[in-house]
Order: C-alpha cells, then sequence, then structure tokens
C-alpha cells in the first residue's frame, strides 16, 4: 500500500496486489505450452499431461484469485472521495462526499489468532468499503496510524480509547471487531467484553 500526501492536504492511497498474479499467469502461460507440446508429442495418456493440466489450471486459478487493485482519492477542496478498486479483472468505482462515512476502522479476519492481519475499511451509509480486499500485517501502527489520519481528514471524531473504539465497532454492527478490540486492548475476556458491548 503506497500513500501520497499533498502539499494541498489531499492524500492518495494506492495498492497493487497484481505482481503475484502476473507471475501467476506467466507460469500457467509457460505450462499451457508445455502442455501442447506434450500432448502433440505423447499424446492425452502420459501422466505428464494430467499433471500439467493441474498445473496450469492451478496457476491460472491463482492468477485470477490474487489480482488486485485500488486506488483512493481524498480531496480536501471538494470533501469528496473518489474510489477504484479492481478484483479479478473487474473493476468498480465511485464517489463519496466526506459527510457519506460514517466511520474508518481496522476490520480483521475471523478466526486470526496468529500474526495480526488487518485492512482499512469505509463504513458508508449504504455499504462497507474496504481499501483493500486483502487482509495484511503491517509494521508497527502503520494501518492505526493511517486509519486516525484518514479519520480526522474526513472530519469524523478520533476514538481513542478501546472502549470507545468497540462502542462504535458494535454500533456500525461489527460486533466481532468490536470485541476483539476489547480483548486484545483492554484486557477483557469474551464474555466481558460481549456484556460490556450488550450494555
Amino acid at each position: 500500500m503506497k500513500v501520497e500526501r499533498e502539499e494541498t492536504g489531499n492524500l492518495s492511497i494506492t495498492h497493487d496486489g497484481s505482481v503475484l498474479s502476473v507471475i501467476s499467469l506467466a507460469v500457467f502461460v509457460i505450462a499451457a505450452v508445455w502442455l501442447g507440446i506434450e500432448y502433440v508429442t505423447n499424446g492425452s495418456d502420459s501422466e505428464r499431461f494430467e499433471g500439467l493440466i493441474g498445473v496450469s489450471l492451478m496457476f491460472l486459478l491463482m492468477g485470477i484469485v490474487t489480482w488486485e487493485k485500488s486506488s483512493f482519492n481524498f480531496d480536501i477542496g471538494r470533501k469528496e472521495l473518489k474510489w477504484k478498486k479492481g478484483r479479478y479483472f473487474r473493476y468498480r468505482s465511485g464517489r463519496l462526499h466526506f459527510s457519506d462515512i460514517e466511520a474508518i476502522i481496522l476490520g480483521s479476519p475471523v478466526g486470526d489468532d496468529g500474526v495480526p492481519s488487518v485492512r482499512i475499511e469505509l463504513i458508508t451509509k449504504k455499504e462497507t468499503l474496504p481499501v483493500t480486499d486483502s487482509y495484511k500485517s503491517y509494521r508497527e501502527n502503520f494501518a492505526e496510524d493511517l486509519t486516525a489520519e484518514l479519520t480526522k481528514l474526513v472530519g469524523l471524531k478520533v476514538h481513542a480509547t478501546p472502549e470507545e473504539r468497540a462502542t462504535k465497532l458494535n454500533e456500525l454492527g461489527k460486533v466481532f471487531d468490536a470485541v476483539k478490540v476489547l480483548t486484545k486492548e483492554s484486557g477483557m475476556t469474551v464474555t466481558e467484553a460481549k456484556r460490556y458491548l450488550d450494555k
């Protein structure tokens, strides 16, 4: 993820996860050519031919699944976000006025007990718009600091304490993320966190 800050105060976030996709598709092409050569020389009855079909399909699928690009441009003067996301070779794009953004949060995948991985998500009145579809581990406090910066940039309140963040997440229907914030940052048990949020 690349973050660019302009002198005007505008901020751009771009993500290009297509490198692995391009490598996978290149391996697919090589395997497909090899598959064709194998078919011409030995026919379709060899074990190598069957293995090459499997390898070709695996790398084709991996190339499609790992392809992801996104750009989010925050325009301070217009108070507008212009975004574009590409996943599985399909693009979506749009514009949002800052007032349409209800919160900017760190989302985490269900069952993430190992290395913490997160993604920045914009919660709008209509949908949750992740900056990246994939979850990732970032250097220490990078994602947290960027989330706080974006929150200030669009004119929302930065929730400083874990309890404030968890309450806001719970209000937005992100109960799992709210419980995770309370258990990891406040030291509560899952039961205590649920009781806190049910108040």
